[in-house]
């Protein structure tokens, strides 16, 4: 054996700067050395190409079209955030009906109902979470098909008549997930205000009637708000479905 007094940086490993200094070192030392630094490395390549995968956008734009592929992209890419905005309406179909039997007062039958508890307003809560989680990700879809178009302008195999039908398409469609989108964001605001009107109502004493009195009417009116405006997202995710479909 012979002294070693330098074990090089292992390449593309940041922070492996190894140095032997004085002594003989055995063979199955050296050998555990080496093999500690080739799994460094390993594990910083991994994170590296985990950190570097390309998005589908960043791919999209690197994407070369002709007419057939890029006239269905168009429309595929609007049908998966439509589908979003699907499972969005599934959500807040099931959040109306559920703020619907724990107000104070049924709003169909005007009967009495049990008293709103921090179990349900857990459970509301986690609802609204994943009707949260939907609509943001349809805003990322519709993202990705902005980049999508940003490729397919660039892309010298598609002439200006082309070009220019599938920037209205995406127009079209654009101007649709905007309504959506602020309309899933209105339908948002009105079940915080619900919750936070059920929430403090849990709270309100039995000694003051008066405020008590009026809590059942004001839960009411912000469900009808909240109805009112989901029912306005809906209509608004069948439209944009029906022109797909059209098509």
């Amino acid at each position: 054996s012979r002294c070693l007094e330098n074990v090089a940086r292992a390449p593309y490993h940041r922070k492996a700067n190894l140095q032997v200094e004085g002594c003989c070192m055995s063979s199955m030392a050296l050998l555990r050395i080496i093999g500690s630094v080739l799994v460094s490395v390993l594990m910083v390549d991994g994170h590296a190409e985990s950190r570097n995968t390309p998005t589908k956008a960043a791919s999209l734009l690197r994407k070369r079209w002709d007419w057939p592929l890029a006239s269905a992209e168009v429309h595929t890419e609007w049908g998966i955030e439509l589908r979003r905005y699907f499972m969005a309406d599934l959500k807040l179909a099931d959040l109306v009906t559920q703020f619907a039997m724990v107000l104070p007062k049924n709003p169909d039958t005007g009967l009495a109902q049990p008293s709103f508890s921090s179990t349900e307003a857990t459970r509301l809560r986690r609802k609204m979470i994943r009707l949260s989680d939907n609509l943001q990700a349809a805003v990322a879809d519709q993202n990705v098909s902005d980049h999508t178009l940003l490729s397919m302008e660039a892309d010298p195999k598609l002439n200006s008549s082309q070009k220019e039908w599938l920037q209205a398409e995406h127009t079209r469609e654009q101007q649709q997930a905007k309504v959506m989108v602020n309309q899933g964001l209105r339908v948002q605001e009105d079940a915080e205000a619900l919750l936070a009107e059920l929430s403090q109502g849990m709270s309100v004493s039995s000694s003051t009637r008066g405020g008590a009195s009026e809590a059942p009417r004001r839960a009411l009116d912000l469900f009808k708000q909240l109805r009112a405006d989901a029912k306005a997202f809906s209509t608004s995710r069948e439209e944009a479905e029906r022109g797909l479909r059209a098509h």
